[in-house]
């Protein structure tokens, strides 16, 4: 009875030694493990912030080179002698470029003043708009959302100078469905949800297509309110995180379109990018299971030792 006692001690003195080494061994490993998830974290992040950005830049030039390749014709005409051909001519010349490009061009109007010369294709234009080019002489341009057709980019180019009697005004409707294109390609196999807004915040395209459901919906307060910060501190790009009430993180990139005040923008979920994270955390664990290994190696070392069985003798 004595011997079973004896030996129940000795069978608990080892758990508690093996124990008790492990512990040791763990604190110091707690606290580079700690530091080691952080920086893999840290490291996750950055490659998911990079990728992203990445994205939302190319984009954002490519949007801008879109835009640009439009506003081209409408140069054209500006810097000519467009303004001094008979009404015919010019109406004749409008039809001849939207059979040429009806895939970009969907009307044309000229105005003298707030009052309609002729049109191309039934195109209607706000007052409002023409107010503010008659009022700076500066080219205007809004965004008309519509249940029938994709988003078109009304644009009212001035072709007189604050000087002028006449005001004549040349308005042309573009096509923008080929922005819906673009940002559906680039998110092709994405985690999250990558669009294009005007200045007043609604979306122009999207990759999860809120924008055909609901033509002219407005994006989420967060990316407002991050566009405003960085227009504030005179930044054209910008990242930020931001905690859910699932505990997730949500990485938003905000990108400006070079020479509009449209912007690119990027929900991007954290979850599945943090590969890293995942392999620090099996990297940990190992550790975990091979410090109470060395544990129970240590109690073997310390018997033999102990007992002299192990080792030359003297």
């Amino acid at each position: 009875m004595e011997w079973k006692v004896l030996k129940m001690n000795l069978n608990i003195n080892k758990v508690k030694f093996v124990v008790f080494t492990s512990v040791l061994f763990m604190l110091p490993f707690g606290v580079l493990s700690y530091h080691f998830m952080n920086v893999s974290k840290s490291i996750a992040r950055g490659n998911q912030s990079e990728k992203v950005a990445l994205r939302v830049k190319t984009v954002s030039k490519l949007s801008a080179d879109f835009l640009f390749s439009r506003y081209k014709f409408i140069e054209k005409v500006k810097s000519g002698g467009f303004k001094r051909w008979k009404i015919g001519k010019q109406k004749k010349y409008l039809e001849e470029e939207i059979r040429r490009n009806n895939r970009d061009y969907k009307g044309f109007a000229v105005f003298n003043g707030r009052k309609k010369v002729f049109d191309v294709e039934n195109l209607n234009v706000e007052k409002s708009i023409l107010d503010k080019v008659l009022r700076s002489s500066l080219s205007m341009g809004s965004v008309e959302f519509s249940q029938e057709e994709p988003p078109a980019l009304i644009i009212a180019e001035p072709l007189f100078s604050g000087k002028s009697t006449k005001k004549i005004i040349l308005c042309a409707k573009i096509d923008l469905s080929p922005l819906a294109d673009l940002v559906r390609n680039y998110n092709m196999g994405g985690r999250g949800e990558i669009g294009i807004i005007d200045a007043g915040g609604q979306i122009i395209a999207d990759s999860v297509g809120r924008s055909i459901m609901k033509p002219g919906v407005k994006v989420s307060a967060q990316i407002i309110s991050n566009i405003e910060k960085a227009v504030n501190k005179g930044k054209s790009f910008s990242y930020s995180y931001l905690r859910l009430k699932e505990h997730k993180d949500n990485l938003i990139v905000i990108a400006n379109i070079p020479g509009s005040q449209w912007w690119v923008y990027e929900i991007s979920n954290f979850t599945g990018y943090d590969y890293y994270s995942k392999w620090a955390k099996k990297v940990v664990w190992k550790g975990i299971i091979l410090i109470f290994v060395f544990g129970f190696i240590s109690l073997k070392f310390a018997e033999f030792w102990v007992s002299g069985k192990v080792g030359p003798s003297a």
